[in-house]
């Protein structure tokens, strides 16, 4: 439950947003 939170944390707002924001960190990441 502690790593979901952080993770919320990370991406700001969860759900749809939070997605997006991971998709965007992995695609810098692979640049």
């Amino acid at each position: 439950v502690k790593e979901i939170q952080e993770k919320d944390k990370n991406g700001s707002k969860p759900d749809k947003n939070g997605k997006r924001v991971e998709a965007e960190k992995s695609l810098k990441q692979l640049q």
